[in-house]
């Protein structure tokens, strides 16, 4: 068939919102969405991890860091989001090995 397979990839897909991958449940959650000024982001951490959120614009390129890498004891934790322009934005969050994406849209 003229097709040749040189390399096989495996990829993951971890569901967007509330995560529970090898037993590391994360309630995650943006409010409001869609926001004018401000919105919010809020997780609880079940055990101590590393933690990691970031602003993406659908360009796909980093706007912000909201929360560099910085070790968090379990327990909810809850930080403000912005953005300049009205539009539509990724979140990254990432706790450990554990990375959800979850859209944010900011309107005028």
């Amino acid at each position: 068939n003229g097709c040749t397979v040189t390399s096989s990839q495996v990829i993951t897909i971890l569901p967007v919102g509330i995560g529970d991958v090898s037993g590391f449940q994360l309630n995650l959650n943006l409010y409001p969405n869609p926001f004018n000024t401000e919105a919010y982001i809020e997780y609880t951490l079940p055990q101590q991890a590393s933690v990691n959120i970031e602003l993406w614009n659908e360009l796909g390129q980093k706007v912000s860091s909201v929360l560099p890498e910085t070790n968090q004891e379990a327990g909810k934790y809850v930080y403000p989001l912005s953005a300049t322009e009205a539009g539509v934005y990724m979140v990254r969050f990432a706790a450990g090995d554990v990375v959800l994406w979850k859209k944010l849209v900011k309107v005028q």
